[in-house]
């Protein structure tokens, strides 16, 4: 179910991609979980620059996240 999941991500962020959606934009990932490191890491295949990961979680505010604080 997980790569099911995983592979619709990333068709949807290459169609997203494809219609230049993600130009002159200021892209950021909402929550710091395990799933953002593959979010992120699928933007960036696509050369999609993430400028922030923003969490509600207080003990995550203010901390480093995949190299983004």
């Amino acid at each position: 179910m997980f790569t099911e999941d995983l592979r619709e991500l990333e068709n949807k962020i290459k169609k997203l991609y494809s219609k230049k959606t993600f130009e002159d934009k200021y892209v950021v990932i909402f929550g710091a979980a395990a799933i953002t490191k593959v979010l992120k890491n699928c933007l960036l295949e696509y050369g999609v620059k993430i400028n922030a990961i923003i969490d509600n979680d207080k003990r995550k505010i203010g901390k480093e996240c995949l190299g983004l604080k």
